[in-house]
């Protein structure tokens, strides 16, 4: 038997895995409401409600169109939200995904007919309207929060994006790189000069299809670029979320929560080697 994804669970993803599980069966549910109410002498409140949902045709209709949308819009956002949450080096390359991911968001603010499928065309004009500014609403909202979200950020990840060789083409100009946290400290106007105009592209001339190990090309360039270096080791190596941050106070919480508490070491220990796996 195959458990439903815990919508409750703080993983990004985890209430587009439930909605695209439940949008793959909810019409079967029908029967076993049906057959429960059969066999039950005195169904709970939660059946009958149940019962009185499925009977409801326009609600249902109207549910089966949004699910429809979210099984067809759900993969595309959980890739994006995947991606974020990976626990690999991606700040360089943030800000081009990022772009992608707004733009994404923004495209489906305003929905057309057919991005809603079949049963969108079985509704009557009121429940079309309810069900497209209901879609629509939830891009619109998710657009400007996310937008207002990155807003800080934008500049500092379309910047640091030049500490891959590959990327200086976007601008040479010692100044247009304020928003990198120590960089006008640190990196002299001549370091950053010998970086953009020689070493940079002839690491970039010299690879393999474009293919350049990053980490290897700045410990390579250490003495000829030391304050890019230090800059560059940490944004190379550096993840964007606090995921692990959050999971480590998740797991202490845990530790200190009464239950735990009088509990053998080894225990304990065991909850915080889960939490490292």
């Amino acid at each position: 038997m195959c458990i439903p994804p815990n919508p409750t669970t703080k993983s990004w993803s985890a209430w587009f895995d439930s909605v695209l599980y439940h949008a793959s069966r909810f019409e079967r549910y029908a029967d076993f409401i049906s057959n429960e109410l059969k066999l039950s002498n005195q169904p709970s409140d939660s059946l009958l409600r149940l019962s009185q949902i499925y009977s409801d045709e326009c609600h249902m209709q109207k549910l089966k169109t949004q699910f429809d949308f979210i099984k067809a819009k759900g993969p595309t956002l959980l890739c994006y939200l995947n991606y974020f949450r990976m626990r690999v080096p991606h700040v360089m390359e943030a800000h081009d995904k990022m772009q992608y991911f707004l733009l994404y968001l923004q495209q489906n603010t305003t929905i057309k007919s057919e991005d809603l499928g079949d049963s969108f065309l079985l509704l009557d004009k009121a429940s079309q309207e309810y069900v497209k500014n209901v879609c629509e609403t939830a891009f619109t909202k998710s657009d400007a929060k996310l937008r207002k979200y990155v807003n800080d950020a934008a500049q500092f990840l379309k910047e640091v994006k030049v500490l891959d060789p590959r990327k200086i083409m976007s601008s040479k100009l010692y100044s247009s790189y304020n928003n990198i946290p120590g960089f006008c400290e640190r990196v002299s106007e001549e370091e950053w000069i010998k970086y953009v105009t020689i070493i940079g592209p002839e690491a970039v001339l010299t690879s393999v299809n474009g293919n350049l190990d990053l980490k290897q090309f700045w410990r390579s360039r250490a003495n000829e670029l030391p304050c890019l270096y230090k800059l560059a080791s940490i944004y190379c190596i550096g993840t964007l979320g606090s995921y692990d941050v959050e999971r480590a106070f998740s797991a202490y919480e845990s530790i200190l929560d009464t239950n735990s508490q009088g509990a053998p070491l080894s225990q304990l220990e065991l909850k915080m080697q889960n939490f490292h796996q």
